[in-house]
């Protein structure tokens, strides 16, 4: 029972941390900025292209043909916080 307990505990934090990435406030004075969308209308899959190739914080994009849209998967590289504590954080697994 103990070891179902140590581990369920051990998945649960794991499970939150890396869901902390992309879920927003994690208190009242920590807002981590991890993973989000951006959908914007182009006239092109080489404008979408380019949308991502120019921007630092883009993954990926994908080109939906009928409505013309381009969505950016992002990742960002900064925390809103309290500045007596920290200035800024990095999610793992992004590198410049």
């Amino acid at each position: 029972m103990l070891v179902a307990l140590v581990f369920f505990g051990t998945m649960l934090a794991n499970v939150t941390s890396a869901l902390a990435d992309d879920m927003g406030p994690l208190s009242p004075d920590v807002f981590i900025r991890g993973r989000g969308l951006a959908v914007t209308d182009v006239s092109g899959p080489e404008e979408c292209s380019n949308l991502c190739e120019n921007d630092s914080e883009c993954i990926a994009v994908n080109w939906f043909r009928p409505t013309s849209t381009c969505t950016e998967l992002m990742a960002y590289f900064s925390a809103e916080v309290n500045p007596d504590y920290i200035s800024a954080l990095k999610p793992q697994g992004y590198g410049n």
